[in-house]
């Protein structure tokens, strides 16, 4: 190292402690990797002219990107890419490099090929698992990543990895990449604000003699623009006054001459910090059955869904600084993430509480997974749901049962993850009554509510035990019930109301605890008092009883409320307040950087003055900050749902044309500067524009569809392309009449799907989309169907029917495709009946109850709701009762005797009402033969048509219930007529059972492997629907031979030579000890999920 001048040594000790510190971000170049023996940039150029010297280069220059794209241009890109990872193939860092992992670098950016780095990092953690980092690298900007996770350092190379054939992830080596990849290197750097908050950055390994890195560099000055922060930039060789310098100046980054080995021995004169804060251990629960330990890393996976109680979160305090009275009114108006309040029993707990702690206890003493259920608490806003939830959560783990709390915001939940988890509390478990059955605590329950059967259902075919406990208010789950076309999918006796106001004990209750907590006598000698001047001034409403009392001057609560905001003395701060409450009022919190970035545009204000000028100061007792799940994440929220939506109702009358401009250009300033790498940031962006404000959301009403297409267009606008945004968008535009733009928005959305099916959770899947597109062209076929335009409707028509049968064979549980198919061919139907072409109306109609029909076979009844309702509707609005229907076909038929339309209405009318009369054995006869006769006289004219032999099954099955072969070969004819595309579940089912009845079980076990392929999460996947019978007896069959395979306790495989594959069976459930090679005897038991061997007794 030469002599450093003095101004270079004190920005040296600047530089270091900018390190030390985590406050600069480090950009690695070429440099950097020369003592691994790799080239400079200028050494790179030189090799590749040698290499391909057959090119005449002429006045190409030195310009990496031009001498590379010379040599693709002719023709000599393969073989480019070749000599590159060559040269890179096999470098190991050098002695330097294993140095840095030793400090705390926010981020890393390179424009490297090579993967020094990344193994640099890898060697370190292996060797010191408990406080290093690992290094996630980042190739693209298409993909979301969680961003403050203090686990491990993002390293983003700009410029691709050598080792990678991706075009999005491979070299960037020519103009041509540089420009394609334009959009991605812009969103990696505009994330460097996310980590360093002025944009400082320390340049390493360049010799600045190359125009690529300026050209990086002014694209981050962009980003910060007069903010940015100073630099810093090693530069071994460089001369003072010269024009390198002179540009790194006029950029604000500081020349130091140091070679990036001399920089690092500088840097260890110091002692590092500790990079992982505090010390990563597992985490204990101490259950009923025995504790459970879970390993850091794993914990730290589940918490990205759900938080677990534990004991060492219990362990964590509610404000340290505060004095206990104080903590106690920060409580009892505010929100809380600390226990210490449940702990010290600071909540008061409503009189609803001990009935809902008795059947939640009730539900966790049904031990099997058969039993999982959901218990609901419904109530208005600010009667204590949320805080009733926490204090069930805390009692039923101090009880000894695990307990989780789903992060209510994001739109979807690792379903498998909670698999796990359930796993994992009960890896010492032997028998279902020593497992411990999961508590899941889901707030927003209404927002949710797609996910409350399925998540049941899910862990119930799984063989996992788990009890949901929701909160909702009664009106937005009354919404999402319709919107989602759901039947009851909680009973009533599993629904809790809490009344909006508090009976008069319940009043007193409150008011004693209040005064306990903060030792006011007064509030117990003069109770009757205090106990009319809340039913005078607060009218006995739970939380407005509990924020006047805590006020000093027992204000009313809009008074308190609207007080608080008035009195934020700057404009930036009402702002941020405002920002916070648009965002709290749906429980959805605000990410640190959402809030500065806009912040910054419109005032000009840093994350510093937001922390120490707004936060700490003039809004302190009005936001709350909270701690995300990765360390260093923080996010802000009004201190009470409550409070935000007043705040929102009185700022934002959204009946008012000015007032509601206003809301939407608060949401368009937060919302347009959303990155689209950040998976945090688009979670909660998401959860508010589809769960909330989008066109299916709870909140649907609250903005006009103009003003909501300007908080979509401000993501969009943002080069924003997220499959779920573009999806609910399309149905937006749809819903307007605008349906070229919302076949774009669709297609586009289906699109990126498609490209990442799979790689995300947050990816929206490609049957709704499928679905939507299929509701599109049906709504654009309506429209050319009344303009007149048929062949126009005809060709919308078929696209729709391709679109809702490609859902539909994606996943035939996928209720929506039913219900819209269906629902397009009603609508259709009555506008043939309104033109008076009853043929028409009548093959629409038809069409329509065919489809809701074949959802039968395949819908969860709890979700069948909405169709049945429209089978209802055709049947009574268009048939009349049965003796006027049968009249009317029966006409339609001697009419038209060769359409098939007549057959299928007629036999499916006769049957349903022969159901009726199943107890007059005569009259239930005759109505099922005349039912049959049409059936078969239908199928003359089309022997496929799947609705008739349908018919023509269930009704042989009522006459001839156990002749197992004719209905095989029904069901066969039934299967056939799909053409390899069979959507229905239940005919699987049923053909695979009789099939191996039939002893053709080689063509059962394909039949089984077809519904597990196709059933998802089918109530009907789990439990025994039915055991195989011996068709002699028709008794149960059994079965001998022999367990060929012993997993576990719980997996094992028993083979008979008759059957000729091995059949599961589990072991601790069959009530004779079983061992390994033992002779068995066992029947064969199925559902959904296929065979299962039970009984199992050695012989």
């Amino acid at each position: 190292m030469g002599t450093l001048t003095e101004p270079e040594k004190k920005n040296l000790q600047q530089l270091k402690l900018k390190v030390h510190n985590g406050e600069i971000a480090l950009f690695l170049g070429a440099g950097a990797s020369l003592s691994s023996g790799g080239p400079t940039g200028k050494d790179l150029i030189q090799l590749i002219k040698e290499d391909f010297k057959d090119i005449d280069f002429g006045d190409v220059g030195n310009n990496l990107l031009d001498v590379c794209q010379e040599i693709d241009d002719n023709g000599h890109g393969p073989q480019l890419k070749r000599f590159i990872s060559k040269i890179f193939y096999g470098l190991e860092p050098s002695s330097a490099h294993p140095k840095l992992p030793s400090f705390p670098w926010p981020v890393i950016y390179t424009t490297n090929y090579e993967d020094l780095i990344e193994k640099t990092f890898e060697e370190c953690y292996l060797k010191n698992p408990e406080n290093a980092r690992r290094c996630k690298q980042i190739l693209r900007g298409d993909r979301q990543y969680y961003l403050k996770n203090k686990e491990e350092v993002l390293l983003f190379k700009i410029m691709g990895d050598s080792k990678r054939d991706d075009p999005l992830e491979s070299p960037v080596l020519t103009r041509n990449d540089f420009n394609l990849r334009a959009l991605d290197r812009k969103r990696m750097l505009e994330l460097l604000s996310s980590f360093v908050i002025d944009g400082e950055v320390l340049y390493i390994g360049y010799s600045f003699q190359d125009r690529i890195i300026f050209e990086v560099i002014d694209e981050l000055s962009k980003n910060f623009g007069d903010r940015i922060g100073k630099s810093y930039a090693l530069v071994p060789s460089i001369e003072r006054g010269s024009k390198i310098e002179q540009l790194l100046i006029k950029r604000n980054i500081i020349p130091l001459p140091l070679t990036f080995e001399e920089f690092i021995k500088e840097l260890e004169e110091e002692k590092p910090v500790s990079l992982v804060g505090k010390n990563r251990h597992d985490i204990l629960l101490k259950l009923k059955y025995g504790e459970a330990s879970i390993p850091y890393k794993e914990y730290k996976e589940y918490e990205e869904y759900f938080k677990i109680i534990n004991e060492y979160a219990l362990s964590e305090l509610f404000d340290k600084g505060e004095l206990e009275e104080e903590k106690v009114r920060s409580f009892l108006r505010s929100r809380s993430e600390s226990w210490e309040p449940f702990i010290k029993n600071w909540d008061f707990k409503r009189n609803i509480y001990l009935k809902i702690k008795s059947e939640l206890e009730s539900e966790l003493n049904k031990k099997g997974p058969e039993n999982n259920d959901a218990i609901i608490i419904e109530g208005g806003g600010g009667l204590g749901k949320s805080i009733l939830l926490k204090r069930l959560a805390y009692d039923f783990y101090e009880a000894g049962n695990p307990v989780i709390i789903l992060n209510s915001y994001l739109d979807n939940f690792d379903y498998k993850l909670i698999d796990k988890f359930c796993e994992h509390v009960n890896q010492q478990a032997t028998s279902r009554d020593n497992t411990h059955k999961l508590i899941i605590i889901l707030d927003n329950a209404d927002a949710n509510i797609n996910h409350i059967k399925k998540l049941s259902i899910f862990l119930k075919n799984r063989s996992k035990s788990a009890v949901i406990v929701g909160a909702t208010r009664p009106n937005e789950w009354a919404h999402a019930q319709n919107q989602w076309g759901y039947k009851q999918i909680v009973s009533d006796g599993k629904k809790f109301e809490i009344l909006p106001k508090m009976d008069k004990n319940e009043t007193k209750d409150l008011i004693k605890h209040i005064g306990k907590l903060l030792n006011m006598e007064d509030f117990s000698l003069n109770l009757d008092y205090w106990t009319d001047f809340v039913e005078k001034n607060y009218n006995n409403d739970f939380f407005a009883t509990i924020y006047g009392l805590v006020d000093p001057a027992r204000r009313k609560l809009d008074e308190i409320i609207w007080d608080e905001y008035k009195k934020l003395p700057s404009l930036p701060t009402r702002t941020v307040y405002e920002y916070v409450c648009l965002f709290s009022q749906y429980d959805l919190p605000l990410k640190l950087e959402m809030i500065v970035r806009p912040l910054e545009k419109k005032f000009n204000y840093s994350y510093r003055e937001f922390a120490n000028e707004i936060y700490k100061t003039e809004a302190k007792s009005l936001i709350v900050e909270i701690e995300g799940h990765y360390a260093g994440d923080l996010f802000y929220m009004a201190k009470n749902k409550i409070v935000a939506q007043k705040i929102v109702e009185k700022l934002f009358d959204v009946h008012d044309t000015i007032r509601l401009d206003d809301m939407v250009k608060r949401y368009v300033e937060i919302l347009s500067e959303v990155k689209a790498m950040d998976k945090v940031e688009m979670d909660i962006a998401k959860s508010l524009l589809v769960k909330y404000l989008g066109p299916n959301g709870i909140d649907n009403k609250k903005i006009n569809e103009d003003n909501l297409i300007k908080l979509y267009d401000s993501l969009i606008n943002n080069g924003i392309e997220e499959s779920t945004i573009l999806h609910h968008y399309g149905i937006l535009e749809r819903n307007r009449g605008n349906f070229e733009k919302s076949d774009a928005l669709l297609k586009k959305s289906l699109q990126i799907s498609r490209k990442y099916k799979g790689s995300s959770l947050g990816i929206e899947q490609e049957k709704n989309i499928l679905n939507s597109l299929g509701v599109l062209y049906s709504k654009e076929a309506l429209k050319f169907e009344s303009l007149g335009d048929l062949n126009s409707a005809l060709n919308f028509y078929d696209k729709a029917n391709f679109y809702f049968t490609s859902s539909k064979i994606l996943d035939p549980t996928n209720v929506h495709a039913y219900h819209s198919e269906a629902f397009s061919s009603f609508l259709r139907g009555e506008y043939y009946e309104g033109l008076g072409l009853e043929k028409e109306s009548y093959e629409y109609y038809t069409q329509s109850l065919k489809i809701i029909d074949e959802a039968k076979e395949s819908i969860s009844e709890y979700e069948i709701g909405a169709l049945i309702q429209l089978e209802t509707r055709i049947y009574n609005e268009k048939f009349g009762n049965y003796d006027e229907a049968k009249e009317i076909i029966q006409s339609f038929i001697d009419e038209n005797p060769q359409i098939i339309d007549g057959y299928i209405l007629i036999s499916r009318l006769i049957f349903n009402e022969a159901k009726k009369h199943s107890e007059d054995r005569s009259v239930y006869i005759s109505l099922l033969k005349s039912a049959l006769s049409y059936a078969e006289m239908g199928l003359t004219i089309s022997s496929k048509d799947q609705d008739l032999l349908k018919t023509q099954y269930y009704i042989t099955k009522e006459f001839e219930p156990d002749n197992i072969p004719k209905l095989f070969d029904l069901l066969k004819a039934r299967y056939d007529a799909f053409d390899k595309n069979c959507t229905e579940l239940k005919l699987i089912f049923q053909l695979a059972l009789n099939a191996f009845e039939c002893k053709k079980y080689d063509f059962s076990k394909q039949l089984f492997r077809e519904l597990d392929e196709k059933i998802f999460d089918h109530p009907l996947g789990s439990g025994i629907l039915t055991v195989a019978r011996d068709l002699k007896t028709m008794k149960r069959k059994i079965f001998t031979g022999y367990v060929s395979k012993f997993v576990s306790r719980k997996e094992a495989y028993a083979y008979s030579e008759e059957i000729g594959y091995p059949i599961k069976f589990i072991p601790f459930a069959q009530k004779r000890e079983i061992h390994p090679r033992d002779n068995v005897e066992f029947n064969v038991s199925f559902n959904y999920r296929g065979h299962l061997a039970i009984g199992l007794n050695p012989i």
